[in-house]
């Protein structure tokens, strides 16, 4: 059985950042709820020199996930809802939901 390699998308307000985050990329997880519960994702980033532009609370990020060998594929539109910084090593965690819980329900 060949290896695949994990590959990944990712964009900002509508522009592929992919490549300023790359090299930086710790995790990336993506939490499918199920019922009334949003999905939720929370990627980490290495920000030891503290050059990634911080996203706002409220930001869109939309996040494609697969392999380099078979493509990949949307896995929905994410809005940030908390940016936290951590030190020694300084890591950036990003947090989203799929859905404003206040005006919609996942079926």
């Amino acid at each position: 059985m060949p290896l695949h390699l994990p590959d990944f998308n990712i964009w900002a307000q509508g522009n592929l950042i992919t490549g300023l985050i790359k090299q930086r990329l710790i995790s990336l997880r993506i939490t499918d709820e199920a019922g009334i519960t949003s999905d939720s994702v929370e990627i980490c980033l290495d920000d030891r020199d503290s050059l990634i532009e911080m996203p706002s609370s409220g930001s869109k990020l939309q996040v494609h996930l697969g392999y380099i060998e078979t493509g990949l594929v949307s896995m929905g539109l994410y809005i940030v809802d908390e940016v936290t910084l951590e030190d020694h090593p300084q890591v950036m965690k990003i947090k989203g939901h799929a859905a404003d819980l206040k005006a919609s329900f996942k079926s």
